[in-house]
């Protein structure tokens, strides 16, 4: 298992200034942020206490840039997840409207979506409903049973 390694990084003068603040003494800079963790994994494979060791460097930013940086992550996941979950509903409303006989082209226009997207959806639904308990070979023709 890889020793975690924390290393601050401040933007100082068109550089990255990186300091480990469990390391007295240890700094380095670099142009990039994701040339931290080499460059940190490069000064400590010159420390007595690192050598050999696997190293799994984090970086962390200035309190106020790092909070800002966590926020948007935050708020980026909950958009994800609020788009899967639309995305189940349209999918579910789509096979509703669908099986009650409504047009693909009135369902379009209610979801504010194209008529073939809603016919993408609604035809997924009708496969697996037409063939619930048949192979993949079976729906193709190519098992033949003897009845």
């Amino acid at each position: 298992m890889a020793l975690q390694i924390m290393a601050h990084a401040k933007r100082d003068d068109g550089w990255w200034r990186v300091t480990i603040p469990e390391i007295e003494g240890i700094i380095t800079q670099t142009r990039r942020l994701d040339q931290i963790p080499t460059a940190v994994i490069k000064v400590l494979q010159n420390h007595p206490d690192f050598k050999g060791q696997d190293l799994d460097v984090q970086v962390r930013l200035d309190k106020e840039r790092q909070a800002a940086v966590d926020e948007v992550l935050r708020l980026r996941d909950r958009a994800d997840k609020t788009r899967q979950e639309a995305s189940s509903a349209v999918k579910a409303l789509v096979q509703q409207l669908a099986h009650e006989g409504l047009s693909y082209r009135d369902i379009g226009t209610l979801l504010q979506v194209s008529y073939q997207y809603v016919q993408t959806l609604a035809k997924k639904k009708l496969l697996i409903e037409r063939t619930p308990n048949k192979s993949p070979r079976e729906r193709l023709g190519c098992i033949h049973s003897s009845r």
